[in-house]
């Protein structure tokens, strides 16, 4: 039976339009009891055949009325269609290339209408849209499958690029905001360490957080300094995974992974959207961001590019005082992304993907005070820095019928460069200058995952995915420590440097060619062979899954140690380290689920993480009577969680919980001497990190558009044993909190959106929270303990050219001063220095976006 369009000639316009809504309630009489939304995924099944085939098969299985001429359809065809994925996702796949455009009417009816040229598929011409009536369900590709994120048996919070970019997220501090149980420390606005559960890596150590663009892991396996941080304009999703992500991304994810899905391009179509945005921080500098993509389809079905670029201007808001600088922490960042895409026929598909991004800024966030001042009086040299990362992949897919076959080819290269000002570390205050640290790193890596995914099949009780994997990655790092500055003269150097090292050390220094107070020489190469697997099947209401990964993995290389510091203490040739830390193993993945009904699952799930150490890149400095550590070990973590995911009041409440308990063995820390002139990596007996997450979201049924959302997470993360480190025997106590990890977190929002006719108006309002942590191991210092509102009002004309919306964000909107991260010490006299990076102030942005 087929329905009949509401577009045809006008004098049969409501004749038509009556008889098309009475013969769809009939076909679908039964899906409409479930009042489905657009938004919800959906497993589709359909066959290639006719358009007016496809849209029947889409009506019976996205459970939603189809309205449409079938003079429209008639000698049209559509492609094969199988995925996990939104109503929405599967219409734009069938009439791709058809000349066709649809709207939604309502919640559950669609409406398929000639487009305004032949050759193209898209929407029809914007309007304002009536509010939901569900929550959105979103599709994720964690799993290396399509998959609903409520229906996964692990924790994972998926944010949507629409999201994001209605909010103005530029960075991963905004993504985190939004994520229960995730903070983000950033480190001198240089480096930014990702806690998840408690857990989190220490500075300068491997990062336990895995970050990947698509399927490509961006993480340096070596100490790394350039993070992936894009500006989440045109993602699909970024998706957040918590606990061990061993089995499916190996050792760049030990305890969880933060994914961008990129928007892919759509054949046939051409449209694009922009943004430029304005604003200024508190007692600080001008903000500003612009932004815009644009989808070209090459052929007409065929062959599509999608290409995205965006520029900022990096607000400053620490003023040098010593160096006359006001907003001196000020910066830029600019990217560029393009995504080839080539799909000859039904069966196989290409996408070549480069990504590239720049960032600089002037000087460093640091403030050297406690106060909330937003200063710093101990840096008589600005301290520069910058990082660039250029990434480029090749994913090839194939369906065999059964199965579909992927290849994943990724490179990625990083370069990090700092002059960082070191002398208020030495000399009381800061105000001559006698110590640089000079920083030059760069890494390539390349990796290659080939892997076969079986297909979606209502009928069939049991899906799989397995592969194998290789990675092989380059790390060199460059490390001096110059002493003295042009304006001091020889003398006035050597007499600081006694002060610092003890008398004679000077003129030693004179007599040896003034060298550095220290060099490092690091090169390293990481490399990880593997094999996975992970397969489900269901048993009536109950589901199980195994999965694990066969690894081997390979970190080592050299170090070479050199400067004054080594000619000081009997090493004029310096020191030479040659040293490989090799690891294989089985990482297991198990877990089990209870469907209660459709909208209620219990889960248990039980996985495991590693990551890899390496040669020792630090040393144990001036005065230590033992030398570091010549490497430091590779260590893993076991994750233990069950969970509960629910949908109640036909999808306008969704709550869900876990509770987990994780023991991380050997962990990797970063050890300071006490004088402040030596650092090493070593490793720590183990952690245990314990609590539990919640979250719940609520569309109101009695304010159309008006939606409520709370999390909250309870963590405590302890050390197992005492811990005396290597070379001073300073004694950590079982039980010492591990860094960055409150014991509290929260956050709630409130978000509004209301059609008046042709344009609509809304806005949010978040309040998040962050408890007190440490921030190192063993250190007395803390961060965070603050809570953060931020605001938004905006509006939209959809209906005008390229559907403009203007929209006013307040971040931070009490201008808190709270500490992100602290570092201390004492220089030679026992005086002693302290610096803080401080949480953005207040800011307010002005944003204009829209598409076309």
């Amino acid at each position: 039976m087929r329905s009949i369009s509401i577009g045809m000639a006008s004098r049969f316009h409501a004749r038509a339009s009556a008889l098309a809504l009475a013969i769809g309630v009939a076909a679908q009489l039964p899906a409409l009891a479930a009042t489905p939304a657009p938004s919800d995924a959906h497993a589709f099944h359909i066959s290639q055949g006719t358009l007016d085939a496809a849209l029947r098969q889409f009506a019976t299985q996205s459970h939603m009325q189809v309205l449409y001429d079938p003079a429209l359809v008639q000698n049209l065809h559509a492609s094969a269609f199988n995925g996990t994925v939104s109503a929405e996702k599967a219409l734009q796949a069938l009439l791709k290339g058809t000349g066709l455009v649809y709207d939604f009417t309502d919640g559950s009816t669609i409406a398929i209408k000639a487009g305004a040229a032949q050759g193209s598929s898209q929407k029809a011409p914007p309007a304002a849209k009536p509010a939901s009536t569900q929550l959105e369900s979103i599709v994720v590709t964690a799993t290396k499958r399509q998959e609903s994120v409520e229906s996964i048996p692990a924790s994972i919070v998926a944010i949507s690029g629409s999201e994001l970019e209605q909010r103005g997220a530029q960075g991963i501090v905004d993504i985190a905001e939004l994520v229960p149980g995730v903070n983000v420390s950033m480190q001198d606005g240089t480096t930014s360490r990702i806690t998840i559960r408690g857990i989190t890596n220490d500075g300068d150590t491997n990062a336990t957080t895995g970050v990947l663009f698509d399927d490509i892991s961006f993480n340096d396996a070596y100490v790394p300094h350039v993070m992936l941080d894009p500006n989440p304009f045109d993602m699909e999703n970024v998706e957040v995974l918590k606990g061990p992500q061993g089995t499916l991304f190996g050792a760049s994810a030990l305890n969880g992974a933060i994914r961008y899905v990129p928007e892919q391009p759509e054949f046939g179509v051409f449209d694009g959207k922009y943004y430029a945005e304005y604003g200024q921080v508190s007692a600080g500098d001008q903000a500003w961001s612009g932004g815009a993509m644009v989808n070209v389809p090459l052929t007409s079905d065929t062959l599509a590019l999608r290409v995205v670029a965006y520029d900022s201007g990096l607000p400053g808001w620490i003023d040098n005082i010593l160096n006359r600088d006001k907003d001196a922490n000020r910066g830029h960042q600019s990217g560029q992304r393009a995504i080839l895409a080539w799909k000859p026929n039904d069966d196989f598909q290409a996408s070549l993907t480069y990504a590239s991004q720049r960032t600089t800024r002037h000087d460093e966030a640091d403030a050297d005070n406690e106060n909330g001042l937003l200063q710093t009086q101990d840096r008589l040299r600005a301290s520069p820095w910058s990082s660039q990362y250029d990434l480029t992949s090749l994913k090839l897919q194939y369906d065999f019928g059964a199965f579909n076959f992927v290849s994943d080819s990724g490179y990625v290269w990083k370069q990090f460069i700092e002059n960082a000002e070191a002398s208020g570390h030495v000399v009381p205050g800061g105000g001559l200058p006698i110590l640089l640290q000079d920083t030059y790193d760069h890494s390539t890596s390349f990796s290659q995952e080939f892997r076969l995914v079986s297909k979606d099949d209502a009928d069939s009780p049991g899906k799989w995915v397995a592969g194998v994997f290789a990675s092989h990655q380059s790390v060199s790092q460059y490390g001096a420590f110059p002493l003295g500055d042009p304006s001091l003269s020889l003398a006035e150097t050597a007499g600081l440097v006694d002060a610092a090292l003890g008398a004679g050390a000077g003129q030693a220094w004179i007599e040896l060619g003034q060298p550095a107070y220290q060099i490092a020489n690091v090169d390293v190469t990481v490399k990880e062979l593997a094999a996975f697997f992970d397969v489900s099947r269901k048993f009536g209401d109950w589901e199980a899954s195994f999965g694990g990964r066969l690894y081997d993995t390979s970190s080592g290389g050299t170090v070479d140690n050199g400067g004054l510091l080594l000619d000081l203490t009997g090493f004029p040739n310096g020191q030479h380290l040659d040293k490989t830390v090799k690891q294989h193993g089985f990482n297991p993945k198990a877990s089990l689920q209870w469907h209660l009904n459709d909208d209620v699952m219990l889960y248990g799930l039980v996985s495991k993480g590693y990551r890899v150490g390496g040669v020792q890149w630090g040393n144990s400095g001036f005065f230590a009577s033992e030398p570091a550590p010549s490497l430091f070990k590779t260590d893993t973590i076991w994750n233990y969680e069950i969970g509960l995911r629910s949908k109640w009041l036909d999808n306008r409440l969704q709550f869900d919980a876990t509770a987990f308990y994780e023991r991380w063995k050997n962990p990797q820390v970063l050890v300071f001497v006490s004088n402040g002139l030596g650092a090493y990596i070593d490793n720590v007996g183990g952690v245990i990190s314990k609590g539990f997450e919640t979250s719940l979201a609520y569309l109101f049924s009695s304010v159309p558009g008006l939606k409520f959302r709370i999390s909250g997470t309870y963590d405590r993360a302890r050390t197992t044993t005492d811990f005396i480190t290597a070379v001073e025997s300073e004694l950590v106590p079982k039980g010492s909190e591990w860094p960055l990890s409150p014991k509290w977190q929260g956050s709630a929002t409130l978000d509004y959106q209301h059609s008046m006719g042709n344009w609509y108006w809304g806005g949010f309002l978040t309040d998040a929270y962050v408890g007190r942590a440490t921030f190192g191991v063993g250190q007395s210092d803390t961060v965070f303990n603050y809570n953060q509102i931020n605001a938004q009002v905006r509006i939209g004309l959809p209906t005008l050219p390229t559907a403009p919306e203007l929209a006013l964000t307040l971040d931070n909107a009490f201008d808190k001063r709270a500490i992100n991260a602290s570092y201390s010490g004492e220089v030679v006299a026992g005086v002693p220095w302290h610096e803080v990076t401080y949480i953005q102030p207040r800011t307010w942005m002005l944003r204009l976006s829209g598409s076309f």
